[in-house]
């Protein structure tokens, strides 16, 4: 069984169909799951029990927090020949990437990757042709936009091929904690 954590943000709708449209032209990934900020990696090396009661006890000590998108970023893949076109919060980058150092303690900690960065971020296209990624970024960023957003819960998945099933819904903090 391999698992991932990701946190689906909450937006408005006039910024899904955006973040949509986008994905139906360039995101293989378009029909198998929501956009996403991916924050645990798919990983077959933990115990679902065990990892559901560790997001559970991280989550109640983080408050539901606030991103604003205004970017997009081409980042070659290590692991294939593809290069993603990514959406990058430049406001809640730190909130994201203090979630995902602090989920991956205890039972995730002997995995977490070192050998490469985390960059919080939606992915909104995988081109095998890296110069096509970048105009693909060009031409978003030469259009301003701002997408805000607010990350309130986790989702525990099972990941199959064929397949995304959520196994655990989490609620961040306690929803009056938020600043």
């Amino acid at each position: 069984m391999t698992l991932c954590v990701v946190a689906y943000p909450e937006v408005n709708a006039a910024a899904v169909a955006w973040i949509q449209t986008i994905r139906w032209e360039f995101d293989p990934q378009y029909d198998s799951i929501d956009p996403h900020f991916t924050l645990i990696f798919p990983t077959d090396c933990v115990d679902p029990a065990r990892l559901e009661a560790h997001l559970r006890a991280a989550a109640e000590g983080i408050a539901p927090f606030r991103f604003m998108l205004r970017c997009a970023l081409p980042v070659k893949d290590g692991f294939s020949a593809q290069t993603h076109l990514f959406l990058v919060p430049d406001e809640g980058f730190s909130d994201l990437v203090r979630l995902h150092s602090r989920l991956y303690t205890g039972p995730l900690k002997a995995h977490l990757r070192l050998d490469i960065p985390y960059i919080p971020h939606i992915t909104i296209g995988a081109f095998l042709d890296a110069a096509a990624c970048k105009a693909a970024a060009d031409n978003l960023n030469a259009q301003p936009f701002a997408v805000e957003g607010r990350i309130a819960r986790l989702c525990l998945l099972d990941v199959t091929p064929s397949s995304v099933t959520t196994r655990a819904d989490i609620e961040l903090g306690n929803r009056s904690d938020e600043t």
